[in-house]
């Protein structure tokens, strides 16, 4: 609800990563992916500086898939037939988090490299 309090507000972004995790695969993969890079990190202990770096990437991830996941629902929701200019949308918002998170990974080899180096 538009201009509720910040409590309600924290509650209804907690549904959505509720309902992200609950409805998409890629959302929980993420996820699992992320924990799995970060039980490395916690073995490799790179600098903090990397924490921060990595911990944002990985915060931007999961945004981008939420992201991905709402848009694709609305889309399903308003047009549930096959169009091309839904697809379209559909893969664009799918490429915003595929660089996003291509970018993540990019991030991680340099950590590993530079902290094992």
């Amino acid at each position: 609800m538009k201009n509720a309090g910040i409590l309600a507000r924290a509650g209804y972004s907690i549904a959505g990563l509720r309902a992200a995790w609950r409805e998409e695969r890629s959302f929980r993969d993420h996820v699992a992916l992320s924990m799995l890079l970060l039980a490395g990190m916690a073995v490799l202990r790179p600098d903090a500086w990397w924490w921060a770096v990595i911990v944002l990437a990985l915060a931007c991830g999961w945004a981008f898939e939420a992201m991905n996941a709402a848009l694709e629902a609305l889309c399903d929701r308003l047009h549930p037939a096959r169009d091309p200019a839904i697809g379209r949308a559909k893969d664009m918002a799918s490429a915003a988090a595929f660089v996003v998170n291509c970018a993540a990974a990019g991030l991680a080899i340099a950590m590993v490299v530079s902290t094992v180096a």
